[in-house]
């Protein structure tokens, strides 16, 4: 364990002994990479203080992080939308919702790649049986009438899914675009 992180966890423990914990001190193990503490830390503060959208607006922040331990998308849009409904007019509500409308961004991206990675697979699964049927229908000669229709059959498949992958790619790209547009998350 590096030095960094033992000091961190170590300061992490003698906040919670103390009980005197601040967003800052949040956002301070959040920047050290102690995404966990961090987020224990700001549901204790969500928990006691009167100042609500602060600590909320963080721990949707932190969990809308993609490629974290405490990713979790769900309970960020639960965090952000609680925000956004209970704070109406504040500058926490224009920051949730931005962030929210990165989130529906970003995984409506991985939904579309995930989408993508399968017609692909199944792309080359009909290639492949593509391929193996020309074998046979070579092998085969005139006398495969039946190889020849499913020979076909598979070609029209494979270049159906040929256009959805190739559209699939245009949104994917269309949504890096507009990631690449909006403003930066704080």
């Amino acid at each position: 364990m590096s030095r960094a992180i033992t000091t961190g966890r170590l300061t992490w423990a003698a906040l919670l002994l103390t009980g005197c914990v601040s967003l800052s001190d949040g956002d301070r193990l959040w920047e050290a990479g102690e995404h966990r503490d961090a987020l224990e830390l700001y549901e204790r503060l969500a928990r006691s203080t009167d100042e609500e959208a602060p600590v909320l607006l963080r721990e949707g922040l932190l969990r809308s992080v993609p490629d974290t331990e405490v990713f979790d998308p769900e309970e960020a849009r639960r965090l952000l939308t609680a925000v956004v409904e209970g704070y109406p007019g504040s500058v926490w509500e224009v920051e949730a919702r931005l962030v929210l409308d990165g989130l529906d961004a970003e995984l409506e991206r991985r939904r579309l790649e995930d989408e993508t990675a399968g017609l692909r697979r199944r792309l080359e699964t009909l290639e492949a049986q593509d391929a193996r049927l020309r074998a046979a229908l070579e092998v085969e000669g005139s006398r495969s009438g039946g190889l020849v229709e499913r020979l076909e059959e598979l070609h029209e498949e494979s270049e159906r899914l040929r256009a959805e992958v190739a559209r699939l790619k245009t949104e994917i790209d269309e949504l890096k675009a507009i990631d690449l547009d909006r403003p930066p998350d704080f």
